[in-house]
């Protein structure tokens, strides 16, 4: 039905606002070409001291802590305790989070802490000679093994020397929708290779005619 000049529609902008992230969301997962799940917040904790979320699925539904949580924008978090119904993720801005990061442009390596804020995340100990700039997109780097490499963590904000003068200190603000979002996906596990290949097959004739050494 449409709106009529003038008339505040609460429940409608809201309704609206959760379809554009239902179709961001499925549109996140054709293009990742991985198997994710999705789930949906039921509580939130934005404790200065923990950056929490509870999501309404958990053991019975495949949950499994360590799991990387997602929304349409960027990575929010991973799984820290699973129940059989429910699961809580810890945020990438929680105190107590730091996340593997690359900036897009460079290839420079770094580690993204949580602020305790939830638009905020700090970089540290960047070598002076690093080129790192103001808009420079993080993206994971995959070390570690918990998030698959090359999704979006956030985009640098103020760069500055710190207070001794011999690194480089820069905030981000986080790529996801830590404050916003309502529905998320959880990255399934993926296997990764350890150790030689596997032997390759033999190419040539039969052994029993290739003759004598």
């Amino acid at each position: 039905p449409a709106r009529a000049v003038g008339v505040e529609v609460p429940w409608l902008d809201a309704l609206l606002a959760q379809n554009e992230r239902l179709k961001g969301l499925l549109e996140a997962q054709k293009n990742l070409g991985l198997s994710v799940q999705f789930a949906r917040l039921v509580d939130v904790d934005l404790d200065p001291f923990r950056h929490r979320i509870v999501l309404d699925v958990g053991s019975a539904q495949g949950a499994k802590v360590g799991q990387p949580v997602i929304d349409a924008h960027g990575v929010m978090g991973q799984l820290v305790e699973v129940l059989p119904n429910t699961s809580v993720a810890m945020l990438i801005t929680d105190p107590t989070h730091a996340i593997p990061v690359v900036v897009e442009r460079t290839g420079l390596r770094a580690i993204a802490y949580g602020s305790g804020a939830t638009d905020t995340l700090d970089l540290r100990d960047i070598p002076r000679s690093a080129d790192i700039r103001s808009g420079d997109k993080l993206l994971t780097s995959g070390l570690g093994g918990r998030f698959p490499a090359g999704f979006p963590v956030g985009v640098v904000g103020e760069v500055s020397t710190d207070d001794k003068g011999m690194f480089i200190a820069a905030t981000a603000r986080p790529a996801a929708a830590l404050d916003r979002s309502g529905e998320v996906l959880l990255l399934q596990e993926q296997q990764q290779p350890y150790g030689p290949p596997a032997p390759q097959e033999a190419i040539g004739p039969p052994a029993e005619l290739a003759g004598p050494m």
